[in-house]
């Protein structure tokens, strides 16, 4: 159907052969006799409208399924987000929520989070050991009240100062003995100025910040699954063990009754002949 007074507006319908009657011939009729595109569009609304009350119910299982599934993968992805930043600031020493934020803004410069949390691994044993290039940019180093070692705020300062370094070559040199091997992989990270960073890092979301409590729940979360796993396959050998005689004994006696009937019939596949006999003689006398 194409309406001179809707240009560009086209409705394509099939009907069957005799005619459609029932709703589908009903729309066409509403369609054609309504006038303008607007007109067009309330007819076209209302039999959408018509479809999705009379196919509610299916409508809302599909739903529910759809966010059950969405909800699943958002335990999952909290999950193991979580996990990893538990992970990260541990092996850093650094807070969860700093951790978190650092594994975030490597993601988005396709950094991996492994190579921040090894270069700052090493960075920390550099510091230890006192070696030149943290020697030479000592005041960038970061020290808690305490008196131990900042190592998040140290890791921004040396990373951005140390990219700084004119001559790649004294620059690739400062950032092997500080940041080991995986000084390449952040190179980007170093490549920016302290406040580029800071601006990156405090920029990230609130949900993707993980806290202490969260990597708590996570763990909660992850050793209630795997107990689970383990009653499952506890369950599965238990009925595997009680089953197993069972179905050993239920085989040599199908086996026995096949014999048997091997030797009725005088041939192989007596169990089937066997059938097909007692189908002809008892059939009849059930129809």
């Amino acid at each position: 159907l194409n309406d001179a007074t809707a240009p560009g507006t086209y409705a394509y319908i099939d009907v069957d052969a005799n005619g459609a009657t029932g709703p589908l011939g009903k729309f066409r009729t509403d369609l054609a006799q309504a006038d303008g595109a607007m007109g067009k569009f309330k007819v076209a609304g209302g039999a959408a409208m018509g479809f999705v009350k009379s196919h509610a119910t299916e409508m809302a299982a599909a739903g529910a399924t759809a966010l059950a599934g969405f909800a699943l993968k958002g335990v999952e992805a909290f999950t193991s987000m979580a996990l990893e930043a538990g992970k990260f600031s541990e092996t850093a020493g650094i807070a969860v929520e700093d951790a978190s934020r650092l594994r975030e803004v490597a993601g988005d410069l396709g950094i991996k989070a492994g190579a921040v949390e090894g270069a700052m691994t090493k960075m920390s044993l550099a510091i230890a050991n006192g070696k030149q290039p943290t020697k030479d940019f000592a005041d960038q180093i970061v020290y808690a009240k305490d008196g131990t070692v900042d190592s998040y705020n140290s890791f921004i300062n040396l990373a951005t100062a140390i990219g700084k370094i004119k001559d790649p070559t004294d620059r690739a040199k400062a950032a092997q003995e500080t940041f080991g091997k995986s000084y390449g992989e952040i190179s980007e990270m170093m490549s920016m100025s302290a406040e580029e960073l800071r601006t990156k890092l405090e920029g990230v979301s609130e949900a993707k910040v993980i806290t202490p409590e969260e990597v708590d729940k996570a763990r909660r979360y992850r050793d209630a699954m795997d107990n689970l796993k383990d009653v499952v396959e506890d369950l599965q050998i238990t009925l595997g063990e009680n089953l197993t005689p069972i179905l050993a004994d239920a085989a040599a006696a199908i086996q026995g009754a096949s014999d048997i009937a091997d030797k009725v019939t005088g041939g192989s596949g007596g169990l089937g002949k066997l059938y097909e006999w007692a189908n002809k003689i008892f059939n009849p006398l059930t129809q």
